[in-house]
């Protein structure tokens, strides 16, 4: 009988214990985490369902089993401050600890921030614990919760993610993801919640009257009337926020990418797909698979398996040699998905995005930390680039790195019985593999 058994590795940024292999220093290296699942009893196996990295902390769901039972944990692990790990306490961790709040409850999936996180139930409810004082939290408050506690949400949860100091989420009352709806909480300055500047919601700043923090949870408008294009997916970190709909629409906001203004709505990402050679003729506009944000550059995977980057290239992390396969973009985005309607001879692309380079074969699955960035390819390779000052590459020193290198991993496996998932933290990585055994 075919078993599924987890192998975890960690590398990068370590003084608060977010690297969960029992130290407080720094990793240049991915070090194999035999002891990750030592929450669970004694010869049984144990796997990976989840993980959420965020400032320096990270937090787990496990499903441990036997050949008779099978039990579910969440555990959280680095920086405690503010309560992020859901403990009632605030020391940090280096090593997981199972949150005793969740005995007995389900959980489905997590995300965090800064110093907050996120658990939402297969039962469609959403709790957070950690730093609160921005609203990130959703409470109502401005205040820290050392343990879980429930938000208030008269819908069914699915999904959420956290940015540096705000929160967002995705519900789904019918389960079909075909009519779903977005909210946000937390900091606003930036655009990062999709609100409007006009909104007459919480906290203005008095002399620029923009929109500071919200406490609650508030409905992002422009989503809910696709009933044939609903969410599957939201994405978060910094001051940025995204979504992709089921027909792979990709929306962002927030903090402006590069010297951009900053976007308080939703914009929809227009972005060629594989544009001919000679530039000729339009081709389409790109659908996307999944995406994420870094603190000023983004990644999103096309359903074609090429991975495009953009924003600030400042520390290598967009993965490509400045200026080359470089789409040409206009500053409008006025234009007609439906047939890529052109202005002036130009079309009216947005963002400006570059092909992630030394990439070969289709991406699966990619990450993005603070200012670094990571991709699974269908080879089974792990390649890494950007900022490396914690290691946070895996490459053996603290380079940055403007190309895309592969990090090399101790011990075989086939291709085929694996299956690979990586999650990057501000400065640290976690890479976690799935083996049949």
């Amino acid at each position: 009988m075919s078993r599924t058994r987890s192998s975890v590795w960690s590398w990068g940024a370590g003084t608060r214990g977010q690297l969960a292999n029992g130290a407080f220093t720094d990793s240049l290296e991915p070090v194999l985490l035999p002891n990750f699942l030592a929450t669970s009893p004694p010869s049984w196996d144990g796997v990976v369902n989840d993980m959420a990295c965020g400032g320096a902390h990270g937090v787990a769901i496990l499903s441990v089993s036997n050949n008779d039972e099978e039990q579910a944990q969440v555990v959280s692990w680095g920086n405690g401050e503010s309560g992020a790990l859901g403990h009632g306490e605030t020391e940090d961790r280096s090593v997981p600890k199972v949150v005793e709040f969740f005995n007995g409850i389900r959980v489905s999936s997590v995300a965090a921030g800064w110093s907050h996180t996120a658990f939402v139930t297969l039962s469609g409810t959403l709790y957070t614990c950690g730093s609160g004082s921005f609203g990130q939290l959703g409470h109502g408050d401005f205040g820290e919760r050392l343990i879980p506690q429930e938000v208030v949400f008269s819908k069914r949860v699915v999904m959420a993610a956290c940015g540096m100091r705000h929160t967002v989420v995705l519900t789904d009352d019918r389960g079909t993801r075909k009519q779903t709806s977005l909210y946000s909480f937390g900091a606003a300055k930036r655009g990062q919640l999709g609100l409007s500047r006009s909104d007459p919601l919480q906290e203005y700043n008095s002399s620029s009257q923009k929109l500071v923090k919200v406490s609650v949870p508030k409905e992002i408008p422009g989503f809910t009337h696709q009933l044939d294009d609903g969410v599957m997916l939201v994405a978060a970190n910094g001051d940025h926020s995204a979504a992709i709909t089921s027909h792979g629409h990709l929306f962002v906001w927030g903090r402006g990418f590069s010297g951009e203004p900053d976007y308080f709505e939703p914009r929809q990402v227009k972005h060629q797909q594989a544009p001919s050679a000679d530039k000729s003729h339009f081709c389409g506009w790109n659908h996307f698979t999944h995406v994420a944000l870094g603190w000023n550059h983004g990644l999103a995977l096309g359903v074609d398996g090429v991975l495009w980057a953009w924003g600030s290239n400042q520390r290598g992390q967009l993965g490509s040699v400045d200026g080359e396969e470089r789409v040409s973009i206009s500053s409008s985005s006025e234009v007609s998905a439906q047939d890529g309607e052109e202005k002036d001879g130009n079309l009216q692309q947005w963002p400006k995005m570059v092909r992630v380079h030394g990439i070969a074969g289709n991406c699966l699955f990619c990450s993005a930390g603070s200012e670094h960035s990571a991709a699974l390819l269908d080879s089974g390779e792990l390649r890494v680039w950007g900022w490396g000052e914690h290691g946070q590459l895996g490459l053996g020193d603290t380079s940055d790195v403007l190309l895309p290198q592969l990090v090399s991993l101790p011990g075989e496996f086939e291709k085929d019985t694996v299956i690979w998932r990586v999650f990057c933290g501000s400065g640290f990585t976690f890479l976690i593999a799935n083996q049949n055994v």
